[in-house]
């Protein structure tokens, strides 16, 4: 009997069969991993908020199917103050508010979890808290 390194001949054939098929998978899956990384907009610029006042981070979503992202705060260092994860249905919003002790800046980020979030509308806004009226109003870039 023919044997390559103790084992039948026909043993080696099936060995390099199943690595090679090994490696073909692991290729299909990294495609996928890929095409599934999240996506991160940062739509607007710094807005100034006192005390007193909140911002609020609003994301609606104008697509027919629903988004899943997670909205932020960013300060000017591009450290996170503010976070919140949504799922947004087709033509609906959703916000993230934030009142501070202190005067701060911060900016808008939205991160498209899995790249869900296809057509959608960035705004970020200050409100006088004790009238509940809107002082600024930031339209950011359209995101997805």
């Amino acid at each position: 009997m023919v044997s390559v390194r103790g084992r039948p001949w026909w043993a080696v054939p099936a060995v390099v069969a199943v690595l090679a098929a090994t490696l073909v998978m692991a290729g299909h899956a990294g495609a996928s991993a890929r095409r599934g990384i999240d996506e991160i907009f940062d739509p607007s610029g710094l807005v100034g908020v006192v005390p007193g006042q909140a911002v609020r981070l609003n994301v609606s979503n104008v697509s027919e199917g629903s988004c899943r992202a997670k909205l932020q705060l960013i300060d000017p260092q591009g450290a996170v103050v503010a976070s919140k994860a949504a799922t947004i249905d087709a033509d609906a919003s959703a916000s993230l508010r934030l009142q501070p002790s202190g005067r701060i800046q911060v900016r808008a980020r939205v991160i498209s979890i899995m790249q869900s979030c296809s057509k959608n509308e960035v705004s970020i806004e200050t409100i006088e808290l004790k009238s509940g009226k809107t002082v600024t109003i930031l339209e950011g870039e359209p995101i997805g």
